[in-house]
């Protein structure tokens, strides 16, 4: 009997552990998890893939046409959308070119290494880069994985990379904080590596350089991840059929600007002298007609020569041109007179003439406020 109740005690008061001793259980537990986690980071830290190989990885991607993969690397830049990504697609990207040299520099801050690099294109031409890599705690970032390329300083609309035409992101960029001075940006994103330029074009007109390496814009450090700007801005040298096609294009050109029934055909480089933005037609001095509307016709051809300077085409005249105006209207010295016909012959003013290469075999014409002189002729 007395065993039963000692073992009856013994079911109802359980044996207490002293709170001194679940304190130092708590304190073992806690330290054991602590010593897991930092052994598992210690880890994670040992193997994952240091900056220099990050690096390597990313650039192994580009050679291999792998867009997809290198795309990855490109988070992070909240300015992507603003600028032109046709280039990059992996038909833009190559296999002749070579990396070498990649090391760190020596830094300071532990969580940034700024790696450089040397890039060889197939024809021996070298150029070195470097990026920019931060430590965010699970891997190395690279904040500057694309070159931002501005054309903005060339007679050019379009870039032509490897065979692959890009149109770039018409934008305004500050030059200044201070005095905020905006200047326009044609701007496109390219991965780095070794491009050949204006491949295709290079009957009309083809850089003086045979490869382009493209290197890593510079991070500018802000709030935001933002990269600067690189010119790319060759001398063009005109291709074997550029004389013969620009004047071919501006012959053609000139005969659609005559189709015009306006008396100052828009964006051509003539009018009906100096009284069409009035409404009339001048062709001398004492020989204005009232009218909207002539008929004109290209007599005289007219030849030109581009030359690549500052950025642009200047227009020289080798032969010049004229066109022939005629029509009806009212002579402006006797109002509500009735419309008489009128003739005449007017100059093409080329100085009002900027031409652009705008798109692959395709020049651009345009003329802004011509100076034409017109006289009259025998009706």
């Amino acid at each position: 009997m007395a065993s039963e109740r000692a073992s009856a005690d013994a079911k109802a008061e359980p044996s207490k552990t002293p709170w001194w001793k679940k304190r130092r259980n708590l304190k073992i537990l806690a330290v054991a998890l602590v010593a897991v986690v930092a052994v598992s980071n210690l880890g994670y830290q040992l193997t994952r893939p240091g900056p220099e190989a990050v690096v390597s990885d990313y650039l192994s991607a580009i050679q291999d046409g792998d867009v997809d993969v290198a795309l990855d690397y490109v988070d992070g830049i909240w300015e992507f959308d603003e600028v032109s990504d046709d280039l990059l697609v992996s038909g833009a990207m190559t296999t002749d070119w070579k990396v070498t040299n990649v090391a760190r520099r020596p830094g300071v801050d532990p969580l940034v290494a700024n790696i450089d690099f040397t890039i060889t294109a197939a024809d021996k031409t070298t150029r070195t880069g470097r990026f920019e890599l931060l430590d965010n705690g699970s891997d190395w970032q690279i904040l500057n994985p694309l070159a931002k390329i501005d054309v903005v300083a060339m007679p050019v609309g379009f870039a032509e990379f490897n065979r692959v035409v890009g149109y770039p992101s018409t934008t305004t960029k500050t030059d200044d904080s201070r005095t905020l001075v905006q200047k326009p940006a044609r701007q496109l994103w390219m991965f780095p590596g070794a491009y050949d330029p204006y491949v295709d074009s290079d009957e009309l007109v083809k850089p003086r350089m045979s490869s382009y390496i493209a290197i890593p814009s510079k991070y500018l450090r802000g709030e935001a991840v933002m990269l600067s700007s690189q010119t790319f801005a060759p001398e063009l040298v005109p291709g074997k059929k550029f004389v013969k096609e620009v004047n071919r294009q501006f012959t053609d050109w000139l005969d659609k600007c005559a189709a015009s029934s306006r008396i100052a055909p828009k964006n051509c480089p003539f009018a009906a002298g100096a009284g069409a933005r009035r409404g009339a037609v001048s062709l001398e001095p004492d020989q204005e007609y009232l009218t909207e509307k002539a008929d004109w016709k290209v007599t005289a051809h007219p030849e030109i020569e581009l030359i690549q300077a500052n950025g642009k085409f200047i227009v020289r005249e080798v032969k010049p041109g004229t066109v022939a105006i005629s029509g009806e209207g009212e002579p402006a010295d006797q109002r509500d007179g009735f419309p008489v016909p009128f003739s005449g012959e007017c100059t093409i003013d080329m100085a009002s003439l900027s031409v652009t290469l705008a798109k692959p075999g395709d020049f651009a014409f345009k003329a802004q406020r011509p100076a034409s002189n017109c006289a009259p002729t025998d009706v």
